[in-house]
């Protein structure tokens, strides 16, 4: 059961407070690596666009739609509260180049869910009564 996460040997599977710390910047990958505006885009949007990146403004916890930046706010929140297998499910439908930008996070993600039920698998046992 542990065999998976001997990668992790040297440097430790992630904790909930480093996981949480980084869940910002994980959720700022995702919209930077999205695209903004579409291509067909007018010559006044891609200006207001323009002026709009010169400050990074995202939107943060629990996020109602379907954008990018509504998946990442919920992705965050849940690993602010603790709730990773949430987190992932957010990061699982996020468009195929957002993944790619936030791969390392959910890396990380899916190495804590699987340490936490290795743990809680071997208190169960632990506590069941042969």
């Amino acid at each position: 059961a542990v065999e998976p996460h001997t990668r992790y040997a040297e440097t430790g599977i992630p904790t909930d407070s480093e996981l949480a710390a980084s869940a910002s910047d994980g959720a700022s990958r995702v919209l930077t690596a999205t695209p903004a505006l579409p291509p067909d885009a007018s010559f006044l949007d891609r200006l207001v666009a323009s002026a709009r990146s010169a400050v990074k403004v995202r939107p943060v916890g629990e996020v109602e739609g379907e954008t990018p930046e509504a998946i990442a706010a919920r992705m965050e929140a849940a690993v602010q509260r603790g709730d990773h297998v949430a987190a992932i499910a957010q990061y699982d439908s996020l468009p195929a180049v957002a993944k790619e930008a936030a791969s390392d996070f959910a890396e990380k993600l899916r190495a804590r869910i699987a340490a936490d039920e290795v743990l809680e698998n071997a208190l169960s046992d632990a506590l069941n009564p042969a």
